[in-house]
C-alpha cells in the first residue's frame, strides 16, 4: 500500500508541475515577447518594414570595378559582361562608345586593333537585346505584325 501511495504522490507532483507549465502567463511583457516572435509580418523587424529598398542592385561604378577585378583574375567573359551591364545602366549606346573611343571613320581592321575593342566586342548585341526587351526596338516579326495592323486600320480608298 505504501508503494501505491508513493507512486500516486509522485504522479500528483508531476501533474501539478506539468499543469503549471501549460498555464497561460499573466505577465504582459512576456506576452508581448511571444507575440513578436510569432508575428511574421513586415513589422517584425526594422529591415523588413521598408519595402521599396533596392537591395542586391549594384550601381554602374560598382559593376565597372568588379569588371576590372574579374579581368585581373583572368575571367575575361565575366569582365566583359559586367562592363556591358554597367554601360547599359548608364544609358550608353554603341554610338556613344564609338564617339568615346574615336572610332568614327576608322576601318573595321583599325577598330579591331584598338586596345578597348576586346572589351567592347558584343556590346552592340547586348544593347539591341535590351532595346527589344524594353520595347523601343521591334523585332522583324513584331514589325511585320505592326505593318499588317496598320494596313487593316487604313481606310479603304475607292476609285
Amino acid at each position: 500500500m505504501r508503494r501505491i501511495f508513493a507512486v500516486l504522490l509522485l504522479a500528483l507532483a508531476l501533474l501539478e508541475a506539468a499543469s503549471e507549465a501549460f498555464v497561460p502567463t499573466t505577465d504582459l511583457e512576456q506576452d508581448k515577447k511571444l507575440a513578436i516572435t510569432r508575428n511574421t509580418g513586415p513589422k517584425r523587424l526594422l529591415r523588413a518594414v521598408n519595402t521599396d529598398e533596392e537591395r542586391g542592385v549594384l550601381g554602374a561604378k560598382t559593376l565597372e570595378n568588379l569588371s576590372d577585378l574579374a579581368e585581373k583574375a583572368g575571367m575575361l567573359n565575366l569582365s566583359k559582361n559586367l562592363l556591358h551591364k554597367s554601360w547599359l545602366m548608364k544609358g550608353e549606346t554603341p554610338q556613344t562608345k564609338f564617339k568615346e573611343y574615336k572610332w568614327n571613320g576608322l576601318s573595321y581592321g583599325e577598330i579591331m586593333q584598338h586596345p578597348m575593342y576586346p572589351r567592347y566586342k558584343g556590346f552592340d548585341d547586348v544593347w539591341q537585346k535590351a532595346q527589344y526587351k524594353k520595347g523601343t526596338l521591334l523585332t522583324i516579326d513584331k514589325w511585320k505584325k505592326l505593318m499588317k495592323e496598320q494596313e487593316k486600320q487604313k481606310p479603304q480608298t475607292t476609285r
